[in-house]
């Protein structure tokens, strides 16, 4: 029987995506999975002791207020007026939704209409650009270009760079909004061209993704690991994968068969324009404690078919970040 429905035409071409490949492949329980946070360390004891009262609560299993609980809208209200230095109406301004997915997906359907540019900063988050076209919009991407500071011997996320002319020249009459991601996922970088895009869209809308604001607590004889690391893999085959398949995309594969560890390619993060320009990095995010981090290490210097090298930098603060201690690193993939 041949199935009536046909998909709506705003989603034709929107059907791939990496993390439904990538994460099938790492569901493999020998595979080490450092392609997607997952974290493993449990939440701060307060917050699950605040939770259990919560639930002896009676009367909160109602419908609750639509854009956000009323105790909770204004709770960050208070939160967000500090940061952003000035009054929030949390009844107006605020809407509490389903994750990152929901707010921005909330964002594109409210204020972009058909037609409208959407200038996005690549390489990008890979829902940014779907989310864009399905509000019937044209997505304007600009790169992110890496120029290594002189006499650095560990690469870093100030090396990747905004050119501040070439940002100007993508704002024309139909530039509707920019999308920032502060860190941005996957370079890390921080605030740097906020300054410079706000300056640039007097008439736009700049919708900001995954600011991260941190559950500080005292660490329990933690500390804080930072891993950068650089790869030369002089004998990898990948003749078997995809020739079609940008080289990160079948490193990757090769990677997760061969090493049992898991990243995300970086070219998924950007247009096929500018597949070349990012396929020699792979992408690592997670949270894991000491013994998953140990793995990790373990994994990319083992065996003769990958030369690589790690480098530890270890920190010691009086406090530490539950959620801004998520690892993010690119690792740079040479033929």
């Amino acid at each position: 029987m041949t199935f009536r429905h046909k998909n709506a035409k705003r989603i034709e071409g929107l059907d791939s995506n990496v993390w439904v490949e990538f994460t099938s492949l790492a569901a493999d329980p020998s595979v080490v999975n450092l392609g997607q946070g997952l974290p493993d360390i449990s939440p701060p004891k307060y917050l699950k002791e605040a939770l259990a009262k919560v639930a002896f609560v009676d009367r909160l299993n109602q419908y609750t207020r639509g854009f956000g609980h009323p105790l909770l809208v204004e709770a960050l209200s208070q939160v967000y007026g500090k940061v952003c230095g000035r009054k929030i109406d949390p009844y107006t301004d605020i809407l509490v939704t389903v994750g990152a997915y929901g707010s921005l997906f909330s964002a594109m359907q409210g204020l972009i209409e058909a037609e409208d540019e959407v200038i996005i900063i690549e390489p990008y988050y890979d829902c940014y650009v779907d989310m864009v076209k399905m509000a019937g919009a044209k997505p304007v991407c600009i790169s992110l270009r890496y120029k290594p500071a002189a006499g650095g011997d560990v690469a870093s996320s100030a090396d990747w760079v905004l050119d501040p002319a070439e940002l100007a020249s993508k704002f024309n009459p139909k530039t509707k909004a920019i999308i920032l991601n502060t860190p941005h996922n996957p370079i890390g970088k921080e605030n740097s061209h906020l300054q410079r895009a706000n300056s640039k869209s007097v008439n736009g809308t700049i919708i900001i993704t995954h600011v991260k604001l941190p559950l500080v607590h005292k660490p329990d004889k933690r500390r804080d690991e930072v891993f950068y690391a650089r790869g030369n893999c002089l004998d990898v085959d990948l003749s078997d994968m995809e020739e079609d398949k940008p080289y990160d995309y079948k490193f990757v594969k090769w990677m997760i068969k061969n090493k049992k560890l898991a990243a995300i390619p970086l070219s998924s993060f950007c247009g096929p324009e500018t597949q070349e320009k990012f396929e020699k990095y792979i992408r690592f995010c997670f949270i894991k404690v000491s013994l998953q981090a140990q793995q990790f290490r373990e994994k990319v210097n083992r065996g003769s078919g990958t030369a690589a090298y790690v480098t530890r930098r270890f920190g010691t603060p009086e406090n530490y970040s539950s959620v801004a201690d998520a690892k993010e690193l690119l690792w740079i993939i040479e033929k």
